[in-house]
């Protein structure tokens, strides 16, 4: 068994090389069966931290369980982390008490630093590293109190760890937590740890989110089968034999005690033959200072954005709205189809955008606009929908299906999940595009010039947009005549309008024409007929506008900006 397996940390404190890893593992049963069988197994080394939600169980399981081991809580080696929301100095003592608290001790054995960057605070900004200094300040007195008996970090380079022994305060870290395995071993920042005297620890033995799972890789495979033992067990023992401590979670009896039992040794063989497995770069360590909320992957990152594929997405959008059975709406002359469609795209690689596949992933209708004589002033009738709205709602509920699959480690999921912050970022290659048939509405919309025409005067001001001619020439996937309506008149159908009521609403003498306007389907005025043509109830395809009746674009936040904004501060919900 690998009981015997400890190390003395820079700190005189002994901590076992083999750590049962908590991430990801919650429910109060599950917590419970899975310490028991880490304690049945000879586990002695517990690692949690703060967005892992688990502590409060965790704790509640030791109470349980020690005395039914014969153990005490000085046998259990109990590690947690600083969450990197709570880097502020005025945070830092209230989130290690808390910790303390959940999980039922006096004192932790080990507590990390989780990550080099701060929440809400992008990568390589300068408050970074200050609140770095101030948060090690603050571990550094708690440490001193004996509530720490040894302090360290988590996820740092060679940057931060330089950055850090500068300002320690004489307290070196012990301990730096981070992804290491055959795939990124990470010999650079090794070497640089073993000089100054900290222990790497570390997590994702099995391979890393953004890396095939190293448990099939026909070298593991291979040696594991000469050696008469697990993959599991070989990747960890790799790692053991450079002196790397190692934390594997497992929930099934048997998976948690293959990966304890790790007394046996690897040849030189073995050992070149792992360390020849081919490397990948760690796309969140690569950074230098790697973000800790999840951004949408921005279109212009991974798209050269041509005519040639907003076509591709408009095409979809449309083929894909035209095969849904109907509804019965729109209803002739009275509403106005709009859609709102959000779809996935997904490059055959980072760099070749060639062979994209686009797909569906939320679509919504409304209607927009309706005429005067609909409305209510008891505002009991639904003046405007917006298509974007449904479409937003959809699109929420297609990101929560697939967080939930990342959580299951689905790999069909379109995420990745970030260990250290519990945050979800999109894969590379992945990307979405938002389609409206109609102007978005708030800040995206632009007001344009409008002029005062006599309501019979139906000249059209579109001829230098948009010639006859150039219509022709559009795809024949651009169905004109789903974006065109009849203006016809319009009927009192709400029983609480009185006649007083309607005049008050419908005093238009002249009619504002949105210069070059498209969309809309415009509110009714002395004429109640559509010329067929250009001009007052007709639309042609031209530069995005907004609608009659809206407010200042700057006061508004609509679902349109809403999902514009997600690219820079992430998914809003």
């Amino acid at each position: 068994m690998a009981a015997s397996l400890v190390c003395e940390l820079n700190t005189g404190q002994v901590m076992p090389m083999v750590g049962f890893g908590t991430f990801r593992i919650r429910g109060g049963s599950v917590i419970h069966s899975v310490i028991d069988g880490a304690l049945r197994a000879g586990y002695r080394s517990i690692d949690t931290a703060a967005v892992y939600q688990n502590e409060a169980d965790i704790g509640s399981a030791l109470k349980e369980l020690l005395p039914h081991y014969n153990l005490k809580r000085e046998d259990i080696f109990l590690t947690s982390k600083l969450a990197p929301e709570d880097h502020h100095p005025d945070r830092v003592e209230r989130a290690v008490l808390k910790s303390i608290s959940q999980l039922g001790t006096s004192y932790l054995d080990l507590f990390l630093v989780h990550w080099p960057g701060t929440s809400g605070i992008s990568a390589g900004h300068s408050d970074n590293a200050r609140l770095r200094r101030e948060a090690w300040s603050q571990l550094v007195v708690l440490h001193k109190k004996g509530i720490l008996k040894a302090i360290g970090v988590s996820n740092f380079t060679i940057r931060h760890i330089d950055e850090l022994l500068i300002n320690c305060e004489g307290v070196k870290p012990a301990v730096n937590q981070v992804e290491l395995h055959p795939h990124f071993p990470q010999r650079e920042l090794l070497d640089h740890c073993r000089k100054q005297g900290i222990l790497v620890q570390a997590y994702s033995s099995f391979g890393g989110t953004n890396n095939k799972n190293l448990l099939s890789d026909p070298t593991i495979v291979e040696v594991a089968k000469s050696c008469g033992r697990q993959p599991a067990q070989v990747l960890l023992r790799w790692a053991l034999q450079q002196g790397i401590g190692v934390i594997p979670k497992a929930v099934t009896p048997e998976h948690i005690k293959n990966n304890f039992d790790l007394d046996f040794v690897l040849s030189d063989l073995h050992m070149t033959k792992i360390n020849s497995i081919t490397k990948v770069q760690n796309a969140e360590l690569s950074k230098g200072e790697p973000p800790c909320k999840c951004l949408v992957n921005s279109a212009r990152d991974l798209f050269h954005i041509d005519q040639c594929f907003a076509d591709s997405v408009v095409k979809v959008s449309h083929d894909f709205y035209s095969s849904l059975p109907k509804a019965g709406k729109p209803q002739s002359g009275q509403e106005w189809t709009l859609l709102a469609c959000i779809v996935e795209a997904t490059a055959g690689s980072i760099n070749d955008n060639s062979n994209q596949k686009l797909k569906v992933v939320a679509l919504g209708t409304g209607t927009k606009c309706i005429g005067q004589g609909k409305m209510s002033k008891e505002g009991d009738i639904v003046n405007d929908s917006h298509a974007e709205v449904i479409a937003r709602r959809a699109f929420l509920r297609y990101l929560y299906h697939n967080i939930d699959l990342a959580q299951k480690e689905d790999e069909s999921s379109i995420f990745i999940f970030l260990p250290v912050c519990g945050h979800f970022r999109l894969k590379p290659k992945v990307s979405f595009h938002f389609y409206t048939s109609h102007t978005p509405c708030g800040d995206a919309s632009i007001f344009p010039k409008a002029e005062d025409v006599d309501v019979g005067d139906c000249v059209s001001p579109c001829n230098d947009v948009l010639q006859e001619q150039e219509r022709c020439q559009m795809p024949s996937s651009y169905n004109f005549s789903e974006f065109k309506t009849e203006e016809k008149n319009v009927k009192r159908n709400h029983d609480n309008l009185c006649r007083n009521d309607f005049d008050e609403l419908v005093t238009v003498k002249k009619q504002k024409v949105d210069i070059h306007r498209t969309g809309a389907k415009c509110v009714p005025g002395e004429s109640k007929q559509d010329p067929r043509a250009p001009g007052l109830g007709y639309h042609i395809l031209g530069a995005i506008r907004t609608k009659p009746g809206r407010g200042d674009p700057t006061l508004s936040v609509s679902c349109s900006d809403k999902l514009m904004r997600w690219n820079s501060v992430g998914i809003q919900v």
